[in-house]
């Protein structure tokens, strides 16, 4: 088992966590029905009936989402890989990569869930996450509906993101053996 810098490591898994979380709520904020497939259906329904179909705007930002957080998840994981990696002291191997993916994904996992889902759309409610025309629906306030959506699905994407991040580590060490 490699020496493992925790400290360091959960730093990282932590700004990645967080920028992905914060790309999330700007996505919100810049379209509120950007993120429409996520919401209860019972939500889904009663938008598509008052406005139809997603708007162009919700339908752009969804992709500049998707493709902010990948280059932002793949962008910050080469800087904190390089971080971690032989040569500062540090071990930047497949484990330390698989341990920072499955670190960064738990935690945006918690964050989306208690802070996003929970804190904001469950409990404060404020216009940039309710749906035009659906002011006041109880479906809101199921708490639970992320939770029931995400497994058993959520176990396999963090298994992914770990290897995947455990493959990087390796490119990443590679790379840094060839340049220098």
């Amino acid at each position: 088992m490699p020496d493992i810098a925790w400290l360091p490591l959960l730093g990282w898994a932590t700004v990645i966590a967080l920028a992905c979380a914060v790309v999330i709520v700007v996505g919100l904020l810049a379209a509120s029905d950007a993120l429409l497939s996520d919401y209860p259906p019972e939500l889904q329904e009663r938008y598509r009936e008052l406005h139809g179909e997603q708007s162009r705007r919700g339908r752009i930002v969804d992709a500049v989402l998707g493709t902010l957080m990948a280059v932002l998840a793949l962008g910050l994981g080469v800087l904190a890989l390089a971080d971690l990696a032989p040569g500062t002291g540090r071990t930047g191997d497949f484990i330390t990569g698989v341990l920072l993916g499955l670190g960064a994904g738990v935690l945006l996992v918690v964050i989306d869930t208690v802070v996003i889902d929970w804190g904001i759309f469950c409990r404060l409610q404020p216009g940039f996450v309710v749906l035009p025309g659906t002011e006041g629906d109880p479906a809101y306030a199921d708490y639970w509906f992320q939770v029931r959506v995400m497994w058993p699905g959520i176990t396999v994407l963090l298994a992914a993101i770990g290897v995947g991040y455990g493959l990087l580590a390796l490119a990443v060490t590679e790379l840094g053996k060839a340049i220098g």
